[in-house]
């Protein structure tokens, strides 16, 4: 475990097996866990910022880069919502197709 930190604060287990895994392993580590899952890992060390999400996509991650930070969310009204877009609409896609 030499160079190795622990994590630090209160957290599960879950948590900090994750954390040994990638830093042992990075990112190919972490890349196939089993279970539903979607994790966001910050490394300012390597300057790297990671987001992973199970397999089957059961937790999908939303993005939304606008002029201020970059914001990150399970579910895009969320996300909108965050960000003071909810109230807007996307007219073209409302539209009727036919």
């Amino acid at each position: 475990m030499a160079g190795r930190e622990s994590v630090p604060g209160p957290g599960g287990l879950a948590g900090k097996a994750v954390y040994s895994r990638y830093q042992q392993g990075g990112t190919k580590a972490i890349e196939n866990l089993s279970g539903n899952c979607v994790l966001l890992v910050s490394d300012p060390a390597r300057g790297e910022f990671h987001v992973v999400t199970d397999c089957a996509g059961a937790y999908p991650a939303f993005r939304l880069d606008s002029a201020g930070p970059i914001l990150f969310a399970s579910h895009p009204d969320v996300l909108a919502a965050a960000a003071g877009e909810s109230s807007r609409r996307d007219e073209v896609s409302l539209r009727s197709s036919s």
